[in-house]
């Protein structure tokens, strides 16, 4: 198995996913699944047209990936966005939906504050968990729950 040659690889992140059409990439979703140690998972630059067949697969890593922490989801695509919400993704406390790997700051800013030994990608969707897990989840509205609260953000800009 490839991914013994990773037993302790905690934080993986893939950018640009392949999407359904193309066969040259594939991606041993199942061997994610059994990183022995992986805590922190990202998807960036996910869109509905290239990436609503990756839904299923989120929800098999969510239920399989035991000591998985953090999940995060980079899109601006709102209809992927409704998509998650209507499969439940988006409801567990463990999913954050990031409009980009640097929100909530300009590029310039977010790298600015890395090298000063700041925020990163990472704590700052740690973060933004810690803020849904103690939101109030009484709604089953994740608009109430503040779990999209971005996407405000993004459409008052």
């Amino acid at each position: 198995m490839p991914w013994s040659l990773f037993p302790n690889l905690s934080h993986l992140e893939i950018v640009n996913p392949p999407d359904s059409l193309d066969a040259s990439i594939h991606i041993d979703w199942e061997g994610v699944s059994q990183l022995p140690r992986l805590t922190h998972f990202a998807l960036g630059d996910l869109w509905s047209f290239s990436h609503t067949f990756m839904l299923p697969i989120l929800v098999n890593l969510l239920a399989s990936c035991t000591g998985l922490r953090s999940m995060v989801l980079i899109t601006e695509d709102q209809c992927l966005i409704q998509a998650l919400e209507r499969s439940g993704i988006a409801k567990d406390k463990r999913v954050v939906v990031i409009p980009s790997f640097h929100w909530t700051y300009n590029l310039r800013e977010y790298w600015s504050k890395v090298k000063q030994g700041g925020f990163d990608f990472w704590s700052m969707a740690d973060e933004e968990l810690e803020k849904k897990k103690r939101s109030p989840s009484s709604s089953s509205s994740p608009e109430k729950n503040g779990e999209i609260k971005w996407t405000e953000s993004i459409i008052a800009r």
